[in-house]
């Protein structure tokens, strides 16, 4: 004879079906997206990041640990930024050359100091304006020198 389930148990019934099913898919769903996975994470290829030291924003421009250095401005994107590197490797090159950094004046963080006309008796950071480009000399937290042009920043690092 054929047993007669009463409500409650067929609704048991029921929803332990559905369970079933419900963590059946989510583990077919797992397992499929796990394969992708594994698919593509051997297609990637970790490359280790690096950090510029001499790379630095104006806001830490006279917070430096040597007493004298160099700083050059310049805008990354400018079509002379190649030159600008060149000037930095070179002067870096030099025997008794001081501590040249550099900042990008296309940065985010630089734009409030960026301006087309830069101001050389600055004698705070509230007060610094650096146009394109700009090499500034630095000795005991105060600016020496303030240099503005091509020319004139490669006469100055004598290169």
């Amino acid at each position: 004879m054929a047993k007669i389930k009463s409500n409650d148990e067929q609704e048991i019934s029921s929803f332990i079906k559905i369970l079933i099913g419900v963590v059946i898919v989510i583990a077919g769903i797992w397992l499929i997206t796990n394969h992708i996975n594994k698919d593509k994470n051997s297609d990637l290829n970790n490359t280790k990041g690096t950090v510029d030291y001499n790379l630095i924003v104006v806001g830490s421009i006279f917070n430096r640990p040597e007493t004298e250095y160099y700083v050059l401005a310049f805008d990354s994107k400018d079509n002379n930024a190649v030159v600008y590197n060149s000037f930095l490797n070179s002067y870096q090159a030099k025997e008794k050359a001081l501590r040249i950094y550099y900042i990008n004046l296309d940065n985010e963080f630089n734009k409030d100091y960026y301006s087309e006309k830069g101001n050389s008796n600055a004698k705070s950071l509230e007060e610094l304006k650096i146009s394109n480009p700009t090499l500034i000399k630095i000795k005991d937290k105060n600016i020496v020198k303030y240099v503005e042009g091509k020319d004139n920043i490669k006469s100055e690092l004598g290169i």
